[in-house]
């Protein structure tokens, strides 16, 4: 039974579970609202759409993916979820919203305006200058973080995470039953029960792995359905075991994944009728009142900034 040692692996499996979220299911369309309202040419990092925004996960935590036993921890999910929670209670004031990117205080103006992705570290503090112009910091100290650089699908980015990756030579060892894996400059915690296996350390030395898979031929064995179990082959031939039933959404398994708890939609576009924003959720219809939920008006498929 190899283990599993790839990152890119991981993340694969982990970006088709089904996932518990820290907020519930019309909390996480308000904070998305505000998200397109208040930082619009930022939005594509969580989601571009209200439908990934709050139902999906994405390169990183999104307010409708946020678990509160992650199966995978990057480090950016504790500081994000204070964040997140002071957008909900902005709800489309954009003047208390930008204060929620900077911790305290008035976050200022800045140049260049280069995104939430710009972020770099100095000492443990995260920081940088996002689209609209607008300084965002948060301390990952705060959090019993350190601040350092990730690799994800656009390049990489400054990001918090549980330590620094080890220097070479030292191994990374488990954490009860947390394997840590290194991720640019940064260690992540992969939670080996959440796919069906245990955390072991090898014992003629090296990393410590998620391994108890069965093996098998990737090339050979299609993903497939037990129930709600989702069973798939790894590109290093080990079965894994996600139980889709297990989570509040995306709870059925259907050819091989995961899939939304609805069937009544599919569609990511969002449109408005009268002032009424109404989009795919979780595979089913949600009719958000933008102007009765803080919001202005409903435009172009988004709520519009007070």
């Amino acid at each position: 039974m190899r283990p599993i040692k790839r990152l890119a692996v991981v993340v694969t499996l982990v970006a088709l579970c089904g996932c518990r979220s820290g907020f519930s299911r019309d909390d996480a369309a308000r904070i998305c609202a505000t998200l397109q309202a208040c930082t619009p040419d930022d939005f594509w990092l969580f989601g571009d759409t209200m439908t990934e925004c709050t139902t999906f996960n994405g390169v990183i935590p999104l307010p409708g993916s946020m678990e509160t036993s992650p199966a995978i921890t990057h480090g950016l999910e504790r500081p994000l979820r204070d964040i997140y929670a002071c957008l909900l209670a902005a709800r489309g004031d954009c003047e208390k919203a930008r204060r929620c990117w900077a911790q305290s205080g008035d976050p200022g103006t800045c140049a260049p305006a280069s995104g939430f992705q710009s972020g770099t570290c100095a000492g443990t503090v995260l920081s940088g200058c996002n689209a609209a112009g607008q300084r965002f910091a948060t301390d990952c100290g705060k959090y019993g973080e350190v601040c350092g650089t990730a690799p994800y699908v656009f390049g990489s980015f400054g990001s918090c995470g549980a330590a620094a990756c080890p220097s070479a030579g030292a191994h990374l060892v488990c954490r009860g039953s947390a394997a840590e894996v290194c991720q640019g400059s940064l260690l992540a915690l992969v939670e080996c029960g959440h796919l069906g296996l245990r955390c072991e350390l090898p014992t003629d030395g090296g990393d410590a792995a998620c391994v108890g898979g069965a093996s098998c031929d990737p090339a050979s064995d299609p993903a497939k359905c037990e129930g709600s179990v989702m069973v798939r082959c790894t590109a290093e031939g080990q079965h894994v075991r996600i139980d889709c039933a297990a989570s509040p959404r995306r709870r059925q398994c259907r050819a091989g994944q995961c899939v939304e708890t609805g069937n009544e939609c599919t569609d990511r576009r969002a449109s408005c009728v009268g002032g009424i924003l109404s989009f795919c959720q979780d595979g089913s219809r949600q009719h958000f009142d933008c102007a009765a939920e803080g919001f202005g008006a409903c435009a172009a498929g988004r709520c519009t900034a007070r």
